[in-house]
């Protein structure tokens, strides 16, 4: 009977790990950004979910009145906490470290800067020496055109008065927690 008590024991141990070790190969995978650079852009009609999933900037062709409205509708479930700011610093390159967020120029057009996280090493010096040699993508934006950027990907704003929303789902919102 001590025997069989033990096999089980084992077993169930055994079982325990490989669930550990599949659930952090898939936050892994679901934490890391893509390999790919490529900007999406469609019209809001057009936009899935699915879109999101791909973790690439995407870019909604036509001007939103309220775009703080998208999360009751693309976003509806997949966020657990929300915050709104009316400015933004463009003076340095900031990181997304929520699962997605919405930049959108509130007044005029403006302009934003994307680099890819994989691209970004000269970021993280932050030098002006180093500063030269980053590789980014400027995106012209209409009044109220949204760009949704995804989790660790950098941006700077061209102006203060770009809207700000950010989206954290559970394990995002976990992780920035853990950071502060």
């Amino acid at each position: 009977m001590k025997i069989g008590m033990r096999i089980g024991m084992r077993m169930r141990i055994l079982l325990l790990i490989l669930v550990i070790l599949t659930f952090l190969l898939l936050l892994r995978h679901y934490d890391s950004p893509t390999h790919k650079f490529d900007i999406i852009q469609l019209s809001l009609s057009r936009i899935e979910p699915s879109f999101l999933f791909e973790k690439n900037p995407i870019i909604i062709n036509e001007p939103i009145m309220s775009p703080i409205h998208l999360t009751e509708t693309l976003f509806k479930y997949l966020y657990v906490k929300k915050t709104q700011s009316f400015r933004s610093d463009p003076s340095t390159f900031h990181q997304s470290r929520c699962r997605y967020a919405l930049l959108y120029p509130r007044h005029a057009d403006g302009s934003i800067k994307i680099v890819h996280p994989r691209k970004s090493k000269f970021l993280i010096d932050a030098t002006e020496e180093s500063m030269k040699h980053i590789q980014y993508v400027e995106v012209k934006l209409k009044k109220r055109q949204v760009i949704i950027v995804p989790m660790y990907w950098w941006y700077q704003v061209e102006n203060a008065h770009f809207g700000h929303v950010e989206l954290d789902d559970s394990l995002s919102y976990v992780k920035r927690l853990y950071k502060k």
